[in-house]
């Protein structure tokens, strides 16, 4: 399933977007789907949405889980550093 995250929240910034994002690939991967985030027409993302989102979905489904299920694209350099710098944190 693919989700264009900007059809799901208004921006990237806080805690309660990031649950948005949180619940709806969460549902997903409950019912075992593969989810392509496209982060197209996003500028940034803040550490409060990452941890609300993608942190706490790694927490509940496990890193490799994820990994596993989860496709990011439509990233920029700030998009794409953020989300790598929160990863490797977990991962190690």
């Amino acid at each position: 399933m693919v989700m264009s995250v900007k059809n799901l929240v208004n921006g990237c910034d806080t805690n309660d977007q990031g649950i948005v994002i949180y619940k709806h690939v969460s549902s997903c991967f409950k019912a075992g789907t593969k989810v392509t985030l496209d982060f197209s027409g996003i500028s940034n993302v803040t550490s409060s949405f990452v941890n609300s989102s993608f942190v706490q979905l790694i927490d509940d489904f496990g890193y490799d889980h994820v990994r596993s299920l989860l496709v990011i694209k439509g990233v920029n350099n700030q998009i794409g550093s953020l989300l790598r710098e929160r990863m490797s944190k977990i991962a190690a």
